[in-house]
């Protein structure tokens, strides 16, 4: 259960530096630790890794899709 979340912190990271991965953690550690304090929101703390990953990705293959379609 833990492989998720810590894919999104090391994909926060960049996969190389470390320090990086390890603010990402505790970042969306707190995120989750917001959301569950709200009633309506606490099912989707268990989504918000896999949101990161999916935001992450696209933000990052952005530039590629805006080159080929130059």
């Amino acid at each position: 259960m833990l492989v998720v979340p810590a894919a999104a912190a090391a994909l926060l990271g960049g996969f190389r530096r470390l320090g990086l991965a390890v603010v990402g953690g505790l970042v969306l550690g707190m995120a989750q630790g917001a959301v569950a304090q709200s009633d309506h929101l606490s099912v989707l703390r268990y989504f918000l890794p896999f949101l990161v990953i999916v935001a992450l990705l696209l933000w990052t293959q952005r530039k590629e899709v805006w080159d080929a379609a130059r």
